[in-house]
């Protein structure tokens, strides 16, 4: 017995001693229980809408204010051009289009159509879209019409002509899920690629003890990290180009966009990838805890809180912030956007400055810190 507790002191002796597995054994369940607990929902609401109206009557401002009280969209009034831009920039998630004469139709009992334009690369959030403004609409529809007409005696329910919702999907007409996940995977698979492999890549050498021999021989510093990162930079193009034409070819996944724009794009991901592989590279000493470090900062992350399945939107606002520094969520809308909607640099600014200051921010500090450790 004595032996046993003599044996279990020394291994928490060196636990104790390696702080930074044992930070990732005490955090991470605290870390995972509140990613999934506030991030994972299935539930959409306040859903950006865009709403045109060109009726501009008592009924289709009713109509308005049952769509803004509802909770479930954020209504902003606007043209159509204006609309269809705002949809394009992801600025809104649907567009409702309220025709001429809708107040007449509804006065007369006519049936009235209601246009739903959806934004069907993210096919989760449309279809739950759908749902509520359909909800929506026979609500507004009983109260306005038939509630009072069997007040009054006047009709039969069944006599009284319902408002139609013609919906519109765009960028994924069948709104498949398959369309609105490849670009995701993607994201994810390049991400822990770069920044996991180029992580281990320099912490191997120093832990065969070759660093140093590295080091003392002609090779310059950048020519070392060049020559060690280059491999993974090919690797990372090769995953992008892979899964997409796999999707394309197994899944009739679409590319709407440009090559040499997607091909730019990801240059910069990757360089900022790199550079956090790096970095992790100069602060750690094993491989074990550089590959703990490395998977634990891109997959969950890249997962829960890049809006590749749950939407950033209905995560709490706290959350929200913390998404800011997550670069896979600005490389996934520029991929999304892309390949599902063929946008140009022009209308990805916002999220290539984003990766652009995570390139910038990782190389440099990276390369600090590697010229630090083995000066």
């Amino acid at each position: 017995m004595n032996r046993i507790l003599f044996l279990a002191r020394k291994e928490f002796i060196q636990i104790r001693r390696d702080w930074r597995t044992l930070a990732l054994t005490l955090v991470l369940p605290v870390v995972v229980l509140l990613l999934f607990g506030y991030a994972i929902t299935l539930d959409v609401k306040d859903v950006p809408l865009a709403l045109v109206d060109h009726d501009s009557t008592e009924a289709s401002r009713d109509l308005v204010r049952e769509f803004s009280g509802s909770g479930y969209f954020i209504v902003t009034g606007a043209d159509m051009e204006v609309a269809a831009l705002m949809l394009e920039r992801r600025e809104a998630k649907a567009v409702m289009v309220i025709p001429a004469g809708f107040g007449r139709d509804m006065g007369r009992g006519v049936p009235s159509e209601i246009q739903l334009l959806l934004d069907g690369s993210d096919n989760n959030s449309s279809n739950i879209a759908l749902g509520y403004a359909q909800g929506i609409l026979q609500t507004y529809a009983f109260n306005a019409t038939i509630r009072p007409a069997i007040a009054a005696g006047l009709v039969q329910p069944s006599s009284i002509p319902p408002i139609e919702l013609v919906p519109r999907v765009r960028f994924n007409p069948e709104l498949s899920s398959t369309v609105f996940i490849v670009p995701g995977l993607v994201a994810i698979i390049m991400m822990i690629t770069v920044v996991v492999l180029s992580s281990l890549s320099i912490v191997k050498e120093r832990e065969l003890g070759t660093l140093e021999t590295i080091m003392v021989s002609p090779l310059q510093r950048h020519e070392f990290i060049l020559g060690k990162l280059t491999p993974y930079f090919v690797l990372a193009f090769a995953d992008l180009f892979i899964i997409l034409g796999a999707g394309k070819l197994f899944f009739a996944v679409p590319f709407r966009g440009s090559v040499i724009t997607l091909t730019a794009l990801s240059t910069i991901f990757i360089l900022g990838g790199l550079g956090m592989g790096l970095f992790f590279s100069t602060v750690v000493e094993t491989q074990r805890t550089a590959w703990m470090i490395s998977l634990l900062s891109t997959l969950l992350p890249s997962i829960i809180l890049s809006g590749f399945i749950f939407p950033i939107r209905i995560m709490p606002r706290w959350l929200q912030l913390v998404t800011y520094i997550v670069p896979v969520r600005y490389y996934l809308v520029i991929l999304r956007g892309v390949v599902l909607k063929g946008a140009g640099v022009a209308e990805l600014l916002p999220d290539t400055f984003a990766l652009i200051i995570f390139a910038v921010l990782t190389i440099t500090l990276s390369v600090a810190r590697f010229r630090k450790r083995v000066a």
